[in-house]
């Protein structure tokens, strides 16, 4: 699979109301529970954290080998490793306020021509502070994979940027990228469970399965009435009524409510319909700053929290020489108000 050379200008499309979508950001992250040999769930204190770490950052190179094999090998002959993309390769700062965690440095791949930049974590599991409520639950440690799709070889816009891509197309992403991470974790479990286990001196067993799991696909969306459909929500406003009256609203329905539930060919009356009468279903609005604000659809079933949603770009966190650009991706606002919603959640477990 050869790189994307630059392509042609983007197409704004025709409805003057409909945004543009763009740089589609993928989270994944699984909860795991640490298991003693007699069976008692486990975390670390804060002083073996800090040995934990330290051995996390001296085994990195080889966990991102791992990571990086796995990757190759759970989508054979679709998979290449780009060794010389421009991608952050620092490791083991902590990050959007998940608690301690350690990330891997950043890689890029290309899935069938498409660029995505993608970056692994764990957030390490510590034991709730002394006085803490003692029915407390033990917190897990969680794995995490962060997939953004930068370029495309279907996209219309300049360099292949993913910019106004179709759906299935972002829905074939976000299902590879289920793939991707899965292997992900499988390849980081084996060094995870070293380390932890010489922190707190005893062997313990790691489970990334069946305890809980997030989901998470943001598109950006940008122009168009996006804007205004964000604020009529946050005001009280139903998506239904928006959905009659607003090519925004229509755009992030008729996307995020097949994504959400993976199912395709329902029209958008019995999708809305079934929405509403889903006690799981619900409708977020994420706001984390004067630029940072997202509409989210979600799904809260076994075990798994899912949220498909679009993340609204009012012009002032990217520079204008970066607009339209691969470079935007990793600065967009998918790309912000994911972090902080995983945030936002994970911090309960």
């Amino acid at each position: 699979m050869g790189k994307p050379a630059p392509g042609g200008r983007h197409n704004e499309g025709a409805a003057d109301n409909v945004p543009t979508t763009l740089f589609p950001v993928v989270r994944r992250g699984q909860l795991v529970c640490a298991t003693s040999a007699s069976g008692k769930h486990e975390a670390l204190t804060v002083e073996q954290s800090g040995v934990a770490m330290a051995a996390l950052q001296l085994a990195a190179p080889n966990t991102l080998k791992a990571i990086q094999a796995a990757m190759l090998q759970a989508l054979p002959g679709r998979v290449d490793i780009l060794k010389d993309a421009m991608v952050d390769r620092q490791g083991g700062e902590p990050a959007h306020g998940l608690g301690i965690v350690f990330n891997y440095p950043e890689f890029a791949i290309l899935l069938d021509g498409a660029q995505i930049i993608v970056r692994s974590s764990v957030t390490l599991c510590i034991k709730p502070p002394v006085g803490s409520d003692p029915n407390r639950q033990m917190p897990f440690s969680k794995c995490w994979t962060r997939m953004i799709l930068q370029s495309h070889p279907a996209s219309t816009a300049d360099q292949y940027a993913a910019i106004d891509l179709p759906d299935e197309i972002l829905r074939a992403f976000d299902e590879d990228c289920t793939v991707l991470h899965r292997a992900a974790v499988d390849a980081i479990l084996p060094d995870y469970a070293k380390v932890i286990s010489a922190a707190m001196d005893q062997t313990l067993s790691l489970d990334a399965y069946g305890n809980g799991a997030f989901e998470v696909l943001t598109l950006g969306a940008r122009g168009g009435d996006i804007s205004e459909v964000f604020n009529a929500i946050a005001d009280g406003e139903t998506l239904t009524a928006q959905a009659a009256d607003s090519d925004g609203a229509r755009r992030l329905v008729d996307f995020a409510l097949p994504s959400l539930t993976r199912q395709t060919g329902v029209t958008r009356d019995k999708a809305l319909a079934a929405f509403r009468a889903d006690d799981e279903r619900q409708l977020l609005v994420v706001e984390t700053g004067e630029a940072d604000q997202a509409l989210y659809l979600a799904l809260f079933k076994n075990k798994t929290a899912r949220f498909v949603g679009m993340a609204v770009d009012n012009g002032r966190r990217v520079p204008e020489a970066l607009r339209n650009s691969p470079a935007e991706a990793r600065h967009g606002v998918a790309n912000v108000v994911s972090a902080s919603l995983i945030a936002n959640y994970a911090r309960q477990f």
